[in-house]
């Protein structure tokens, strides 16, 4: 395997806005969370990369991208599940993590009061 040309570099802005959107996912019913709801979407209903959303107002033009997990509460289940679990989705979320272009990530984690926690993670390239 050849190694990324450049480390990926944390990116506060993609943490807030990660973190923002585990906030925002956890102030929603379960129910809505697993009825196949898309879960990247944002407050305004739209995807949280799209022109005009907060990855795009911090500044983040040539690329947004973003994978969430919920109910995992172990950063090392979470990882697994994005990285060996998730043929489901086709790999989508291990082929982002494995994408050497992304340049910016910020992971975001909130746990809801049941106990509940979503783990979000915001890449980007500027």
């Amino acid at each position: 395997m050849t190694p990324c040309p450049t480390p990926l570099r944390y990116s506060r802005k993609l943490h807030s806005i990660a973190r923002q959107h585990s906030i925002y996912l956890a102030s929603k019913p379960l129910e809505w969370v697993h009825s196949g709801s898309n879960m990247h979407t944002g407050p305004s209903g739209k995807f949280v990369w799209d022109t005009g959303e907060p990855m795009d107002h911090a500044g983040f033009h040539a690329f947004r991208a973003e994978i969430v997990a919920d109910g995992f509460g172990i950063a090392t289940d979470v990882v697994r599940f994005w990285m060996q679990d998730d043929e489901q989705w086709g790999w989508q979320h291990r082929n982002l993590i494995l994408n050497s272009s992304i340049k910016y990530a910020g992971p975001g984690s909130y746990t809801s009061p049941s106990n509940h926690q979503f783990d979000t993670v915001d890449m980007g390239t500027l």
